[in-house]
């Protein structure tokens, strides 16, 4: 599957359950046990294009492994944080779920319960060489989770030896996945050197009794992920995890803008930067909020909960959407991230209506942060006007001074805020 088809398919994931579905379970069979939208295999950004587009339910199964970057940890964690339940089984769904079970990612199955056990750890556990999506990711190899699902079996059912099985599972472990097959493992060195009674037992088991776990495991999240969503609908309550989310500027490059048609947050920023009036006004008034911010945070600072009320409910006046879901998913916001940043700009709001004076001050803020972080202008400049060192310090940016900040994915923000980024998609597609 080329990219632009691969992004076509992502990007019209519009349904409540996403499943990212390969290899480990045909589509067809998949769907009379799940109604979902079904994307291919997992990979590294997936899951941020389709945060914005109202799905509840995220179920991981299959994953690209080795041939591109793998699906991160940290967009699991940010859908979490949104409230979307992550189910992973099976394939990479299993061992993102091990890993992050302790942050809210529910797993099931027995691969995930071997990875969370520590039975086994490492990728090539489920690693499989497959078939393109135009041949419905058809195996071609057999992936070791099946081998050793299999052969503890074969031990159960006096087939094979513990010890047997023991080493039959440390050849397959020493292959390279793609090459890994219940017909190897018949023919490799372990097997030659055992009595060919053994081994025409064993070919026979295999082709009639072999294990296919991943499959069963899929079949099991789907289940689940039908539940959840019955109970959701049926207003059963869940717990969600208390973490903060990692806003990076990956995340906001990759998220998804739905209106006509699907565009992303780069799409909006390239945009964006062609305006050098809107960029050179922006960066000024971006760096003086950070720069509030930090001010607040060091000093334990916060907005009163009235304010930042009044604040939300000026700016839905003043927006007043007909549709407040399909407006978020224009300007590629989730609630969460939405109410985030309104409570942002909620206390810069209240930090500039206040005033210095306010909290004891008789500098301004961007001042009393320089003084306390003890930040002077270089070659003698110290004696300029209090007016002109705040600019000094505003130009130079947070970053100048070590603080970790981004112009230009505050800048997107920014603009999804305010609905500016849906304009900015709108007349991009009026041309």
């Amino acid at each position: 599957m080329n990219n632009r088809t691969r992004a076509k398919r992502i990007d019209r994931a519009f349904h409540p359950v996403v499943v990212f579905l390969g290899p480990s379970l045909h589509q067809d069979e998949a769907r009379t046990l799940l109604d979902a939208d079904y994307l291919p295999p997992a990979r590294k950004g997936d899951v941020y294009r389709i945060l914005a587009s109202g799905v509840k339910t995220i179920v991981l199964i299959d994953g690209l492994f080795h041939t591109t970057p793998s699906v991160w940890h940290r967009e699991l964690l940010d859908a979490i944080e949104e409230g979307i339940d992550v189910v992973g089984a099976s394939s990479m769904g299993a061992l993102r779920a091990a890993e992050l079970r302790r942050f809210g990612m529910i797993g099931c199955g027995t691969v995930f319960e071997w990875y969370r056990d520590g039975k086994i750890d490492g990728d090539d556990e489920v690693a499989l060489w497959h078939a393109s999506a135009e041949f419905d990711f058809r195996p071609l190899s057999e992936p070791l989770v099946n081998i050793r699902a299999t052969l503890a079996r074969a031990v159960d059912d006096a087939c094979l030896t513990a010890g047997q099985a023991e080493d039959l599972v440390a050849d397959a472990k020493r292959t390279y996945y793609p090459l890994r097959s219940y017909r190897r493992l018949l023919e490799s060195h372990v097997a030659k050197g055992w009595p060919r009674a053994t081994v025409g037992r064993l070919k026979r088991y295999l082709s009639r009794r072999s294990v296919d776990v991943k499959k069963l495991d899929a079949i099991g999240a789907l289940r689940l992920a039908a539940r959840i969503r019955r109970n959701e609908e049926d207003g059963v309550p869940r717990s969600l995890p208390n973490r903060k989310s990692w806003w990076d500027m990956e995340r906001m490059l990759s998220s998804g803008f739905y209106s006509k048609g699907v565009s992303t947050g780069a799409d909006v920023l390239a945009r964006a930067r062609r305006d050098r009036a809107l960029v050179a006004t922006m960066r000024k008034e971006l760096s003086h909020r950070r720069f509030l911010l930090e001010w607040a945070r060091q000093h334990g600072v916060s907005c009163p909960a009235e304010f930042r009320m009044d604040f939300a409910r000026q700016c839905e006046e003043a927006r007043r959407p007909r549709d407040r879901g399909a407006w978020l998913a224009s300007n590629g916001l989730t609630p969460a991230a939405y109410e985030s940043l309104l409570a942002e700009r909620a206390l810069t709001g209240w930090l500039a209506a206040k005033g210095p004076s306010h909290f004891g001050l008789d500098r301004s803020f961007v001042l009393e942060w320089a003084r306390q972080s003890g930040v002077a202008p270089p070659n003698g400049r110290g004696r300029r006007a209090a007016s002109d060192l705040e600019a000094w310090i505003v130009a130079r940016g947070p970053n100048h001074f070590g603080l970790d900040w981004s112009f230009f994915t505050d800048l997107l923000r920014e603009l999804q805020m305010t609905g500016r980024a849906a304009e900015i998609l709108a007349r991009r597609a009026a041309r």
